[in-house]
C-alpha cells in the first residue's frame, strides 16, 4: 500500500477480499464462517462516498408503522417468542458511543447474547457478532471518535467492546482487576474444570496489553468464556486516520478447562 493510510472501511473490506491484511480467527463451524465480501457488495471505497449498500447482507429493511428500532432488532435477530429481557438496549454500557445505538440480543441456539448495532448510513441494524460483519465492526468503532485514535485512556473500553462482540458480553477479560476480585477464595470457583492449579489461572490474567507508536496501535488480551475455555483476542490498526485493520480470536484453552462462575455481565 506504499505507506498510504487507507480509510478504515476500505482496508477492512479488502481484508475479506484476500488482501495482505489478515484476520486471525478461532476455528468456527461452517455455519459461522465468513461469507465472501468485496468492495462492490459492501459499497465501501466508492468515489462518491456513498454509504454501504448491504453491509449486513439484509439490504434495506422497512419498519412497520408501529415498530420502534428495538422491535425491528427483535424481528431481524431474535428467533422464537420474545421474552422481556431477550432484547436490551445497552448503549449505556459503552459510554464512549456518541453515534448510533447498541443492543444485546439473546441467541437461543448458542445460549449467548450477540451484539447488534444501529448506525446512520446503514440500511438496517447489524449483528456485529456475526463473523461476516467484520467490516461493520470497524465502521461502527471508528465513527465514534471522529476518525481519531482515542488514546490509552479508552483502550480498556475498546477491548471490552471487542470482547463483547467477538466472544460474548458475559465473558470476562483476564485482567489484574479480575485477579484482585477473585483471589480471596484462592480462585476455587474457577478451578472446577480440568485445570486445578491456581497458578495456571493467574498466569492467564495478563490484562490488556497495548502499543501505540504514533502511527499504529494494537491491543491483545485473554478472555475467559462461559464454556470454561480461554480465548486470545488481538486487534490492530492505524492511529491517523483511526482504522481497525485486524481483529481476531484464537482459542487458547478448550471448553471445560476452567469453570466459569460469573453469571451475566
Amino acid at each position: 500500500m506504499n505507506g498510504t493510510l487507507f480509510p478504515l472501511a476500505v482496508v477492512l473490506a479488502a481484508l475479506a477480499c484476500g488482501s495482505q491484511v489478515s484476520c486471525v480467527r478461532r476455528a468456527v463451524p461452517p455455519w459461522e464462517r465468513d461469507k465472501p465480501a468485496t468492495l462492490t457488495d459492501t459499497g465501501f471505497g466508492r468515489p462518491d462516498g456513498a454509504a454501504p449498500a448491504r453491509i449486513n447482507g439484509l439490504g434495506k429493511v422497512k419498519m412497520a408503522n408501529d415498530e420502534g428500532e428495538m422491535d425491528l432488532v427483535a424481528r431481524l435477530f431474535l428467533t422464537g417468542p420474545r421474552g422481556q429481557r431477550d432484547v436490551r438496549e445497552k448503549t449505556v454500557s459503552y459510554p464512549w458511543v456518541s453515534e448510533g445505538r447498541v443492543y444485546w440480543v439473546l441467541d437461543r441456539k448458542r445460549n449467548r447474547r450477540v451484539v447488534v448495532a444501529a448506525l446512520s448510513g446503514w440500511e438496517a441494524p447489524v449483528c456485529l457478532s456475526c463473523v461476516e460483519n467484520t467490516v461493520a465492526i470497524a465502521d461502527f468503532l471508528s465513527r465514534q471518535f471522529n476518525g481519531k485514535f482515542p488514546g490509552s485512556e479508552r483502550i480498556t473500553e475498546i477491548a471490552k467492546f471487542l470482547k463483547d462482540v467477538k466472544v460474548a458480553p458475559a465473558a470476562s477479560i483476564a485482567s489484574a482487576e479480575l485477579l484482585d476480585r477473585e483471589k480471596s477464595d484462592g480462585f476455587a470457583p474457577w478451578l472446577g474444570g480440568r485445570e486445578k492449579d491456581p497458578s495456571a489461572f493467574v498466569a492467564l490474567c495478563t490484562s490488556v496489553k497495548e502499543h501505540d507508536n504514533g502511527t499504529e496501535w494494537g491491543i491483545e488480551f485473554n478472555v475467559f468464556n462461559q464454556l470454561g475455555g480461554v480465548d486470545f483476542v488481538k486487534a490492530s490498526g492505524t492511529v491517523l486516520p483511526f482504522t481497525l485493520q485486524q481483529v481476531g480470536v484464537t482459542e487458547m484453552k478448550p471448553p471445560g478447562e476452567f469453570s466459569y462462575p460469573i453469571i451475566g455481565n
